[in-house]
């Protein structure tokens, strides 16, 4: 189907406004994308949580009549129809996966950064990198892989038709949905740590050195001469993930400064007297942008929205101000 065709049909099928037979060709056009993954990048996870629930409803009812019902929890299969529905309201870069058209790019946290770097991989995948580290992903039809140099922790959404790779040094660790710590720095050992599931760390020629469960670790010499299996205390290990950040009576602006670096983004204040609010408070490092930004708008009184891919601050200012 042509993707302009598609697109009306599909802003006339949230319109209410498509006929049976527009509703029908839709229906055949989702089955037959049905095994294929279709990725996007968004700027407002909360876009996408209201197109995937009006979407959900509307499958249940039209396409839900066709063939077994849409379970909730696939929300996989309702992406598919959220990934083309929101070129409309223009939030969403669309990326269908095949042979041809892979989604490639890299991440590099500056070695002269103080802060952790975080990045939502766009399968939903979860990586911190120490400052320092480096990562270069391919996402491909059948397998999602990263390379890494440095270190990073990852949680890997689950997905078992699509195994997820991490090349570091020799070594490939392969796992299907999972959290683990992978340090690969030049000329040293290769350490792959598992917090939660399973993985199985590969040579280079494809040849299983172990399969991990939580609270173990593979170590990996790269002189090929020495692998080294042992238990470890995974929470010491991965401490440096759960970065603080404590502040007491900091500007907003200067928190802010701190946020931008920490999340990769752009946050920008529309109303310049916020910048003056004084701050006190304290983030583990595990929250998302968007659980910071909710405390800190309900701290100030304000509110924040997404626009081309920035984060605008508004609001009248706040008691306790420099």
């Amino acid at each position: 189907m042509e993707s302009n065709k598609l697109h009306t049909l599909i802003e006339k099928f949230l319109s209410d406004t498509a006929s049976a037979e527009e509703i029908q060709e839709l229906n055949q056009w989702y089955r037959d994308k049905n095994d294929h993954d279709v990725l996007w990048k968004h700027d407002t996870p909360n876009e996408e949580e209201l197109v995937n629930q009006r979407l959900l409803t509307k499958l249940e009812l039209h396409v839900g009549k066709e063939q077994a019902i849409i379970r909730k929890h696939r929300i996989r299969r309702i992406s598919r129809l959220v990934a083309a529905a929101c070129i409309i309201i223009g939030s969403f870069v669309i990326y269908f996966v095949n042979d041809a058209n892979e989604i490639t790019d890299t991440v590099l946290a500056p070695a002269d950064n103080i802060e952790n770097r975080y990045v939502l991989l766009p399968d939903s995948s979860k990586v911190i990198l120490r400052p320092g580290a480096e990562i270069k992903y391919r996402y491909t039809e059948g397998k999602r892989e990263v390379f890494l140099t440095g270190e990073a922790f990852f949680e890997v959404s689950h997905n078992k038709l699509k195994p997820f790779l991490v090349h570091a040094g020799d070594i490939t660790t392969r796992v299907l949905g999972t959290s683990f710590n992978i340090e690969a720095y030049a000329e040293k050992n290769v350490v792959v740590s598992v917090t939660t599931g399973k993985v199985a760390v590969n040579d280079n020629k494809e040849k299983t050195l172990a399969v991990l469960l939580p609270n173990q670790q593979l170590q990996y010499k790269q002189d090929h001469i020495n692998v080294l299996l042992k238990d470890v205390e995974i929470s010491k290990l991965t401490s440096w993930v759960n970065t603080d950040m404590q502040f007491s009576d900091i500007t907003f602006g200067k928190l802010v400064t701190s946020l931008n670096r920490r999340y990769s983004t752009k946050i920008e204040f529309e109303n310049e007297d916020l910048k003056n609010c004084l701050i006190t408070g304290r983030f583990d490092g595990t929250e998302s942008l968007e659980n910071v930004l909710d405390i800190l708008t309900k701290m100030t009184g304000g509110n924040y929205k997404w626009k081309d891919k920035k984060v605008l601050l508004s609001g009248n200012g706040c008691a306790k101000k420099i």
